[in-house]
């Protein structure tokens, strides 16, 4: 009578754990890079809405108010309230410069608008 063998060897059972290790850390590197990968797009995402944010507030004020710019480069608003109009103002330290036909350009790091006088 035949003695029949049935399961797996100790050889077999440990070639297959050692496959399925390598292949676990593979997909792990793989699933981590993905949540690094949408994190920073999220990030990125979020700068420039915040960017876009600022950029439309500044122009809907250059628009809809009148500024005065200095020679030195210096600009304010030509308003009673030019003070609390300078503070919604989301760009600090924002310089002018006149152009030619009666344009000023008000610029500061990441933003630039021409405003006509």
């Amino acid at each position: 009578m035949k003695k029949r063998n049935k399961g797996f060897t100790l050889i077999e059972l440990l070639v297959t754990i050692a496959l399925m290790s390598i292949f676990s850390v593979f997909a792990l590197r793989l699933f981590t890079n993905g949540f690094i990968l949408h994190n920073d797009y999220r990030a990125r995402s979020l700068d420039f809405f915040e960017e876009t944010v600022k950029k439309s507030k500044a122009e809907k004020l250059l628009k809809e108010y009148p500024i005065r710019c200095d020679p030195k480069g210096t600009w304010t608003f030509n308003s009673e309230n030019s003070d609390s109009l300078m503070n919604l103002f989301p760009y600090k330290a924002s310089r002018c410069a006149h152009k030619a036909g009666g344009w000023i350009v008000i610029y500061a790091e990441g933003f630039s608008t021409f405003v006509l006088m």
